[in-house]
């Protein structure tokens, strides 16, 4: 565990994180070079948090970037997948890099909260029986081989608009995203396999 008043800045050799928190202005940054890392929880009070695993799986419990302005972002590095139970950055952006597949892991509690979600995976996000559940106004990603499979679980979804990367796409894989109304896409999404938006009341 590590708790710090204005921010925490480390790379670590240690597999499971179980309080990673900063309680005044500033970050929190974790760079795991063990070859995957467990986080129970990370959070900050006024600040962006950045979690990396190298070679290995970021299993996520909770996250949260508080303040305004703060963001989330998740990544692993060579190889290793990103499980998602819960992040929010309620005010501004979460980006979820994996070098493998990004998986959800809470049943069908929103997986991230924020105003935008950008999620990159060659070997996909979410799946067809269990998709990524979010509560955000933006999305853009791209799901490889694997697909992308998102829920948007507050109404109002519109897909792209957040930074270079264009709409939502896959290779190979489908595209399925459910939403509740109103859902507008300023880009497009491509893919080899199928395309599914589903927009309900």
């Amino acid at each position: 565990s590590a708790t710090a008043l204005t921010g925490i800045d480390t790379d670590t050799t240690i597999t499971t994180l179980a309080l990673g928190s900063v309680t005044g202005p500033g970050a929190l940054d974790v760079n795991d070079l063990a070859g995957g890392l467990a986080v129970t929880l990370a959070q900050t009070a006024n600040g962006t948090v950045t979690l990396n695993a190298n070679g290995g799986d970021l299993a996520i419990t909770t996250v949260t970037a508080g303040g305004a302005g703060s963001t989330a972002a998740l990544s692993t590095t060579g190889a290793g997948n990103i499980t998602l139970g819960q992040v929010t950055a309620l005010d501004d952006l979460v980006t979820l890099t994996s070098a493998g597949a990004i998986t959800d892991t809470n049943g069908a509690l929103a997986n991230v909260s924020a105003a935008n979600l950008v999620a990159l995976a060659p070997l996909g996000v979410g799946t067809a029986p269990d998709p990524i559940e979010a509560t955000v106004a933006r999305v853009e990603g791209f799901g490889g081989a694997g697909g992308f499979f998102l829920t948007d679980l507050a109404g109002g979804l519109t897909i792209g608009g957040v930074g270079p990367t264009v709409g939502v796409s896959a290779t190979t894989g489908n595209i399925a995203s459910a939403a509740l109304s109103p859902r507008t896409a300023e880009e497009n999404g491509t893919t080899a396999g199928a395309i599914s938006l589903a927009a309900g009341e």
